[in-house]
């Protein structure tokens, strides 16, 4: 079975509070893009994963696929499998890359051995708080700790451009929200109407409007990231923001945008 393992990015991504379970209430609107990993899955004798692609830091044992993988096999003894993942999104790249991994595999193995979905959300929210999205992969708001996945329509944006730029910077979101908390004075007061309400509007309408409270952070550490916004507003684009946690900084363009930063990977696509 060949699964697309589908990124995403964050429109727009506010800190609401810290909850009682040591995790953060977020609020922000998911959006898949069509950069994706690539996952084939095959019954074996022996449970196996093959890497290829980008490299991925930790032991094999820490991969979300097979953090899915053994989370099934304990709750149905499900039989071996191999997994071959071939990389592309960049590791802390705050695209969702290991969240997609993990809810792909969890997708393709209830498919092979026609698993209940009953419990699927609550298996792929012990993986990870991002992983309960990928197992829909539609645009949603989100909230909570990433428990709370409400389909939203965002027509404005759909057919346009999108310029995602990753230098080689590894973030992790652990830490990122660690020093979050020391850096920001308060949580985000922005209303869920109100939210709505920005997301509705064009994407030119986004600029100063439209936050990701982990930019401010990020940006006042590695400056570079700071140059690639700016040369991304100045070759065109409406609407410029950090992803996740970051590092990878993303461009929103009404036309196919210019060839850029050659010294870092990226990617161009259309908005589904």
């Amino acid at each position: 079975m060949k699964i697309s393992s589908r990124a995403k990015i964050n429109l727009g991504l506010y800190v609401k509070g810290l909850r009682e379970d040591g995790y953060h209430d977020i609020l922000s609107c998911f959006y898949p893009i069509s950069y994706a990993d690539d996952i084939r899955i095959e019954r074996s004798s022996r449970f196996g994963l093959s890497l290829s692609g980008l490299s991925i830091p930790g032991s094999l044992s820490e991969n979300t696929c097979v953090r899915a993988y053994q989370l099934l096999e304990k709750r149905y003894g499900i039989s071996p499998v191999h997994v071959w993942l071939h990389k592309r999104i960049p590791v802390g790249s705050g695209l969702g890359g290991g969240s997609s991994n993990a809810a792909a595999v969890l997708l393709g193995l209830s498919q092979i051995y026609d698993l209940p979905r009953s419990t699927l959300m609550e298996d792929a929210l012990s993986i990870g708080s991002d992983v309960p999205f990928f197992l829909k992969n539609r645009p949603s708001l989100v909230e909570g700790r990433g428990d709370i996945i409400e389909p939203f329509r965002l027509p404005l944006i759909s057919g346009k451009y999108i310029f995602l730029v990753c230098p080689s910077i590894s973030l992790w979101t652990r830490e990122v929200y660690a020093e979050f908390e020391s850096f920001s004075s308060s949580f985000s007061t922005i209303g869920k109407n109100r939210f709505q309400y920005l997301l509705q509007q064009h994407p030119e309408k986004w600029p100063e409007k439209l936050h990701n409270v982990f930019e401010s952070l990020i940006l006042a550490r590695h400056p570079e990231l700071r140059d690639v916004k700016t040369e991304l507003y100045r070759s065109g684009a409406c609407y410029v923001s950090m992803t996740g946690t970051g590092s990878c900084i993303y461009g929103i363009f009404e036309e196919s945008p210019p060839e850029l930063f050659p010294e870092y990977q990226s990617y161009v696509g259309v908005m589904d």
